[in-house]
């Protein structure tokens, strides 16, 4: 069977595959995660084992696999090759992943961790690398062809221009830390939070109302998302979607955090965004959650739920220039005497400030441990990069459910950064056959949650026709 006509398997996070079809192709996606394939060229047997800590925890977790670890799931991976007929010295490795992405509680660089363990197990079972593709800022795609066994790596966006690094003149380590604590300080809706303590205090508790409130408030999303993925409460780089939580956590634990998340009503922070502004971003990010969800489930439905969830978190660079610009404005203000300038009035933070927003994200996600898929979707999602003969992937999916919410979604008193879709992801996703489909599925959804400040179909596709 010839290359273009394989069939692609991905490679989930902490799983392994192996397959000696040569009508097959394995693909992996990785942020600080470490994505090990070993082919026997003789043979045509090829492994991929999607590895993301080093070593085991102290405390073993339900759900651990012995390939979510670097220690068992490189032997894993080689014995479970020779299984299938593959011999150990013929064996050829190529690695990619392990980037800079997720520090551990210690300071930890999980990225290079996770390599070093990696290639030191390789080298005990004298396993040659081939090629190596690691470290940096950025993640990393791989598509591994068993047919003609070749293999196509490619990052899944640009490196961090300068701005958001520690060592950058223009963000230092200080306000970095200080835009997190404002991120995190945010006040969510009142009356959304009310409606949603109400809600958990219900029994049995509708988690699946209890979802679509957590959807509909930006600042809700961002902190249910940032407590279900933290150590002290959740499982750090664990959780993508809310049912994720929902399945591991418990409900007892995962009602206790949502509380948590809603009584900040209460809060009065040191200085906040203009409520407008928030409302509106929580409407965008709400059409582009459900767009994503729309577009995934015909096109990637095991990542459904990533795909919403990327939509919601989407915004977190955006909001967090506007937090940049404010607090910088403030400071010259003050100095002047005057009142700082109403945020309707303000211009794209990341952009006045020299900032790239698609890292500012990666870099916010990245601290509350979002996990790597998630983060790297986000960061990437305005230009993923696609291969020509490369798959639909989630940065590609939200790229498009960002479109959609532009073209459908309410105007924003500031200006979100402008989401064009490349000629390539539009033939790619067959968007023109499906887009009236999708865009009516999406509209109906956002309809029975009760959101109705968004344009219908008809003027969607006159804009869409415009563009």
């Amino acid at each position: 069977m010839g290359e273009l006509n394989s069939r692609q398997i991905n490679v989930p996070v902490g799983e392994y595959r192996i397959t000696a079809n040569t009508g097959e192709k394995l693909h992996i996606v990785t942020g600080s995660c470490v994505g090990l394939a070993l082919f026997e060229p003789e043979k045509r047997i090829l492994g991929i084992v999607h590895i993301v800590l080093p070593g085991r925890r102290s405390l073993r977790r339900e759900g651990d696999s012995n390939a979510y670890f670097a220690d068992t799931g490189v032997p894993l991976l080689i014995e479970e090759m020779k299984k299938k007929g593959a011999q150990t010295e013929r064996l050829e490795a190529t690695i990619i992943g392990g980037s800079k992405l997720i520090t551990g509680e210690d300071g930890m660089d999980i990225g290079l961790e996770n390599i070093k363990k990696v290639i030191m197990l390789l080298k005990k079972s004298r396993i040659p690398v081939v090629k190596k593709f690691v470290g940096g800022r950025t993640g990393w795609v791989m598509t591994f062809d068993v047919f003609s066994g070749k293999v196509n790596i490619r990052p899944t966006t640009k490196e961090p221009s300068p701005g958001v690094l520690k060592d950058n003149e223009k963000i230092n380590e200080g306000q970095l830390k200080g835009l997190l604590l404002l991120l995190e300080g945010l006040r969510p809706d009142p009356e959304l939070s009310g409606s949603l303590l109400d809600e958990l205090h219900g029994r049995p508790v509708n988690w699946e109302m209890v979802q679509n409130l957590i959807s509909s408030d930006f600042v809700l999303s961002t902190n249910i998302f940032r407590l279900i993925n933290s150590p002290y409460y959740g499982q750090p780089g664990e959780m993508p979607t809310f049912d994720s939580a929902l399945n591991n956590l418990g409900e007892r634990q995962l009602r206790r955090l949502c509380v948590l998340a809603a009584s900040k009503r209460n809060t009065k922070p040191a200085w906040d965004i203009p409520s407008r502004f928030k409302k509106k971003v929580s409407r965008r990010s709400s059409i582009v959650s459900v767009a994503g969800g729309v577009l995934a489930r015909s096109m990637l439905p095991h990542l459904e739920g990533h795909a919403s969830t990327a939509g919601l978190l989407h915004a977190v660079g955006t909001v967090a220039g506007l937090l940049l610009l404010l607090s910088d404005d403030k400071k010259q203000d003050k100095g002047r005497g005057e009142k700082p300038a109403p945020a309707g009035d303000a211009q794209d933070g990341c952009v006045k400030l020299g900032v790239n927003c698609d890292e500012l994200a990666r870099f916010i996600l990245s601290q509350w441990k979002i996990p790597d898929e998630i983060c790297t979707a986000v960061a990437s999602c305005r230009a993923p990069g696609l291969d020509s003969d490369g798959p639909v992937d989630l940065a590609a999916v939200v790229q498009t459910a960002c479109w959609i919410g532009r073209l459908l979604g309410p105007g924003m008193m500031f200006p979100f950064p402008r989401f064009e879709i490349s000629q390539e992801i539009y033939n790619k996703m067959d968007l023109k056959n499906t887009l009236n489909g999708i865009v009516n599925q999406v509209f109906e959804l956002l309809k029975s949650q009760n959101m109705m400040e968004i344009k219908p179909p008809d003027e969607f596709l006159k804009n869409y026709n415009n563009v």
